[in-house]
Order: structure tokens, then C-alpha cells, then sequence
């Protein structure tokens, strides 16, 4: 079942979003990022917390297995993100993470060197995250969500909408190629340490206005 998210799915999404952090594989017992609150508090708890009307979940036996997750506000977004979650990321960061989980705050720290400007592709105004459980994969729970979010942005008047991945997650590529989605721009980064020949993709999608 696919429906709206709800502020109780939080810990689900937390969840997901960290067997999902490494470039779609699990991050649990990897010895990366040790430090899932942080993880969360980083890439998925700003939407659930400040944009959850353009949030959705994927349901099975009344468990939550997948999320999409996304702003119509790519251009601005960014900058509230920094706003809103950065003093919590901080206090998280050296208050706990820096002693308990050094290996997570050094990714951090190198993080922040690598972040990018954060600006959206030229005309894209609407962003998404999605992940599913690894074992929940290929059943259509990523087609249902895709489209439930879609509709959203649609209903909004968004054209289109983009997203950013990674050259090692093929699972993932495959999807969005199958959902419509074109590459945009891929650039040489180093996201993840001792990684080397890590590639951000950039990827995009044009929305029919009827459907």
C-alpha cells in the first residue's frame, strides 16, 4: 500500500535511509557511519519533519518498507535545510558522535569539504529521494511511489523533477531509467572514503500535465 507519510513513520524512514546510505547497500555492521541518528538527521528527516505533505511510504503487514521523500522547493531548499537541521547536525556531531562514532564524524568533516553549491539543474524546481528495504525491492512498491509523488508535483504544477545518485548503485540507475528519468550531469567526486572512482549523477524527469 502506498499512502501519505505520517509524522509516526519517522523512525521507519530513519531506518530505511540507513540500510539504504551506501550507495544502496546496507550500512548496518559496514564499520562506515555507525551513528544512524546522525545519518537521518543528514539526509531524510528534514522533509518528514518540515515538508511531510510531499512525503510518501510503501506499507506491507502494516510495516513501513520504502519512502519518497522530496521537495518543490529545490531552488530554496538547500538553504533551509542548513537552516532548520544544521545546529541539530552540529550538536549531534560533537556532542556524541565525535567520541562514540569517530568514524562517522571524519566522514562528516570530509563531507562538508566536498559538499557542492547545492544549486538545482537549470529549470528543476522539485526534488526526490526514494529507497526501499532490500528485501521489499522489485515488487512495484518503487513504481507506486514514484508515481504518488509525481502526482503531487503535477498537481503543484512542477514540470519536471530531479534527483542525484551515484555511478555504484545500479539497482538504482536502472530504475530511473526505466521511470523515464535522463542523465543530466555526472561529475568525479569523493563522497564516500576509500572510494575512489565515485561518479554523482545527476538525474532528471519531465512530468506529463495530464495523466
Amino acid at each position: 500500500m502506498i499512502r501519505p507519510a505520517r509524522e509516526g513513520d519517522a523512525a521507519a524512514i530513519e531506518e530505511i535511509c540507513y540500510r539504504t546510505g551506501f550507495m544502496g547497500e546496507d550500512l548496518a555492521g559496514s564499520g562506515r557511519f555507525g551513528d544512524r541518528k546522525l545519518f537521518a538527521l543528514i539526509f531524510c528527516l528534514y522533509y518528514v519533519r518540515y515538508e511531510i505533505e510531499s512525503c510518501f511510504v510503501a506499507e506491507q503487514d502494516g510495516k513501513v518498507v520504502g519512502y519518497i521523500i522530496g521537495s518543490g522547493r529545490a531552488g530554496t531548499c538547500a538553504a533551509d535545510i542548513d537552516r532548520r537541521m544544521l545546529p541539530r547536525i552540529a550538536l549531534r556531531l560533537f556532542a556524541y558522535t565525535s567520541w562514540r562514532h569517530p568514524e562517522a564524524f571524519r566522514e562528516v568533516l570530509r563531507w562538508r569539504r566536498h559538499q557542492g553549491d547545492g544549486c538545482p539543474p537549470p529549470g528543476y524546481r522539485a526534488l526526490l529521494h526514494i529507497n526501499i528495504l532490500p528485501g521489499y525491492q522489485r515488487r512495484g512498491l518503487g513504481s507506486g511511489l514514484m508515481a504518488a509523488f509525481t502526482a503531487k508535483l503535477r498537481e503543484e504544477g512542477h514540470g519536471c523533477v530531479y534527483l542525484e545518485t551515484s555511478n555504484h548503485n545500479q539497482k538504482a540507475l536502472d530504475f530511473y531509467r526505466k521511470c523515464g528519468f535522463i542523465e543530466l550531469a555526472r561529475k568525479a567526486g569523493g563522497f564516500w572514503s576509500g572510494v575512489d572512482d565515485f561518479e554523482e549523477i545527476t538525474m532528471g524527469l519531465r512530468l506529463p500535465m495530464h495523466q
